[in-house]
């Protein structure tokens, strides 16, 4: 079972607003271009607008939104070549962190990451999920490490 991020509700809820606006306008609009210039422009106007919907939304949303949950998590912590980083400040590791995870706080990750192999499984751990460790993630994917996750919850969702 998986979970939906806030991010994701919203994500959804956008598409459904411009979708729903869709129907109505483009019913309008392929109407009169139908009227105006037949119906084969009719239908390569909405080919167009599929077509640049996509590019659309392969450039604005990442393609890889990796949050794992804990209980997932879990059982994989007992296998080897698994690295938990956690990129909060060294205060906020101090004030309770998975016992797993090594503090890297996220201005420093780039740099440290720089040693590590892009063939490595790398979860990123914050306080809540989802802010700077899904950053975190995405700067490591950015840099070719694939298999790279962020934490649900952080680790006030671990307990």
């Amino acid at each position: 079972m998986t979970s939906i991020s806030a991010h994701q509700h919203e994500a959804v809820g956008v598409f459904r607003l411009w979708r729903d606006l869709g129907y109505a306008i483009g019913a309008l609009a392929t109407g009169l271009i139908a009227d105006r210039f037949g119906i084969t422009a009719s239908i390569l106007a909405i080919g167009g607008v599929t077509v640049l919907s996509g590019v659309v939304v392969w450039l604005r949303m990442p393609s890889e939104r990796k949050c794992i949950e804990p209980d997932v998590l879990k059982p994989l912590l007992r296998k080897p070549g698994l690295r938990v980083v956690d990129v909060r400040s060294p205060e906020e590791y101090a004030s309770g962190h998975l016992p797993e995870a090594v503090n890297i706080p996220l201005p420093e990750l780039l740099e440290r990451a720089r040693s590590w192999s892009p063939k490595e499984r790398i979860i990123t751990v914050c306080a809540k999920g989802g802010g700077r460790s899904a950053q975190a993630a995405q700067v490591l994917r950015d840099m070719g490490f694939g298999r790279t996750w962020w934490l649900c919850g952080g680790t006030m969702g671990w307990s």
